[in-house]
């Protein structure tokens, strides 16, 4: 059972904004991935880690350290708690939580239960053509006006093969979507997609010629 605690702090770092997640698929439909969200002062490991637990999630490394970004300006970042407008100090959002992560499915990302705060699905499918196609979408049960948050979250996706069809920004093989908090919190759905050809396993028995030529 995940401590009332941690999904406390964690519900109101969705409210706060700047989260990123960087995912990297690999051939066996495995992944790893990087989450990075801003976090109050005095959160610790512990606290952080029953929001990344799940069946086939692995938590390879979780640390929290003071915000590069972090400005002393009352007005910068609205975080949670923020009401008619009036951003809460963000001096409080000092630290920033970066988590790496490993899953048995690229499917299970939706299985952690940081995820399951956006309301995150995951389906993964390949075509009779080889053809893969990744879609995500959060899901918010209850649009409507959302916290004065400008800030940018981020969500990158590398595959492992060629990058086809995507409705993110095509960067060196990897699909990138960038959303404000107020976005999300506005629309019942926001979804992600692309699709990918995974890449050429080389013949071993080519292989074998080659490195032994008669």
């Amino acid at each position: 059972m995940i401590p009332r605690y941690s999904l406390l702090l964690v519900s109101l770092a969705l409210l706060a904004g700047c989260v990123t997640v960087d995912v990297t698929v690999k051939d066996d439909g495995s992944a790893d991935l990087i989450v990075s969200y801003p976090a109050l002062d005095k959160v610790t490991e512990e606290q952080v880690k029953p929001m990344l637990t799940a069946p086939g999630v692995t938590i390879k490394s979780v640390s929290v350290t003071p915000r590069a970004a972090a400005k002393d300006a009352a007005t910068d970042t609205p975080a949670a708690g923020a009401q008619d407008g009036k951003a809460t100090p963000a001096k409080a959002w000092v630290n920033t939580v970066t988590a790496t992560l490993s899953v048995t499915d690229v499917e299970k990302i939706e299985t952690i239960p940081f995820m399951t705060l956006f309301g995150l699905d995951v389906v993964s499918t390949t075509g009779d053509d080889g053809q893969k196609t990744l879609k995500a979408t959060l899901k918010n049960p209850s649009p409507g006006k959302g916290p004065p948050t400008p800030s940018d979250n981020v969500i990158t996706i590398h595959v492992p093969g060629e990058l086809g069809e995507t409705t993110g920004i095509a960067e060196a093989g990897a699909a990138v979507w960038k959303f404000k908090t107020t976005e999300y919190f506005a629309t019942a759905e926001t979804a992600f997609s692309l699709t990918y050809k995974a890449a050429a396993k080389a013949d071993a028995g080519a292989k074998d010629a080659a490195a032994n030529p008669s």
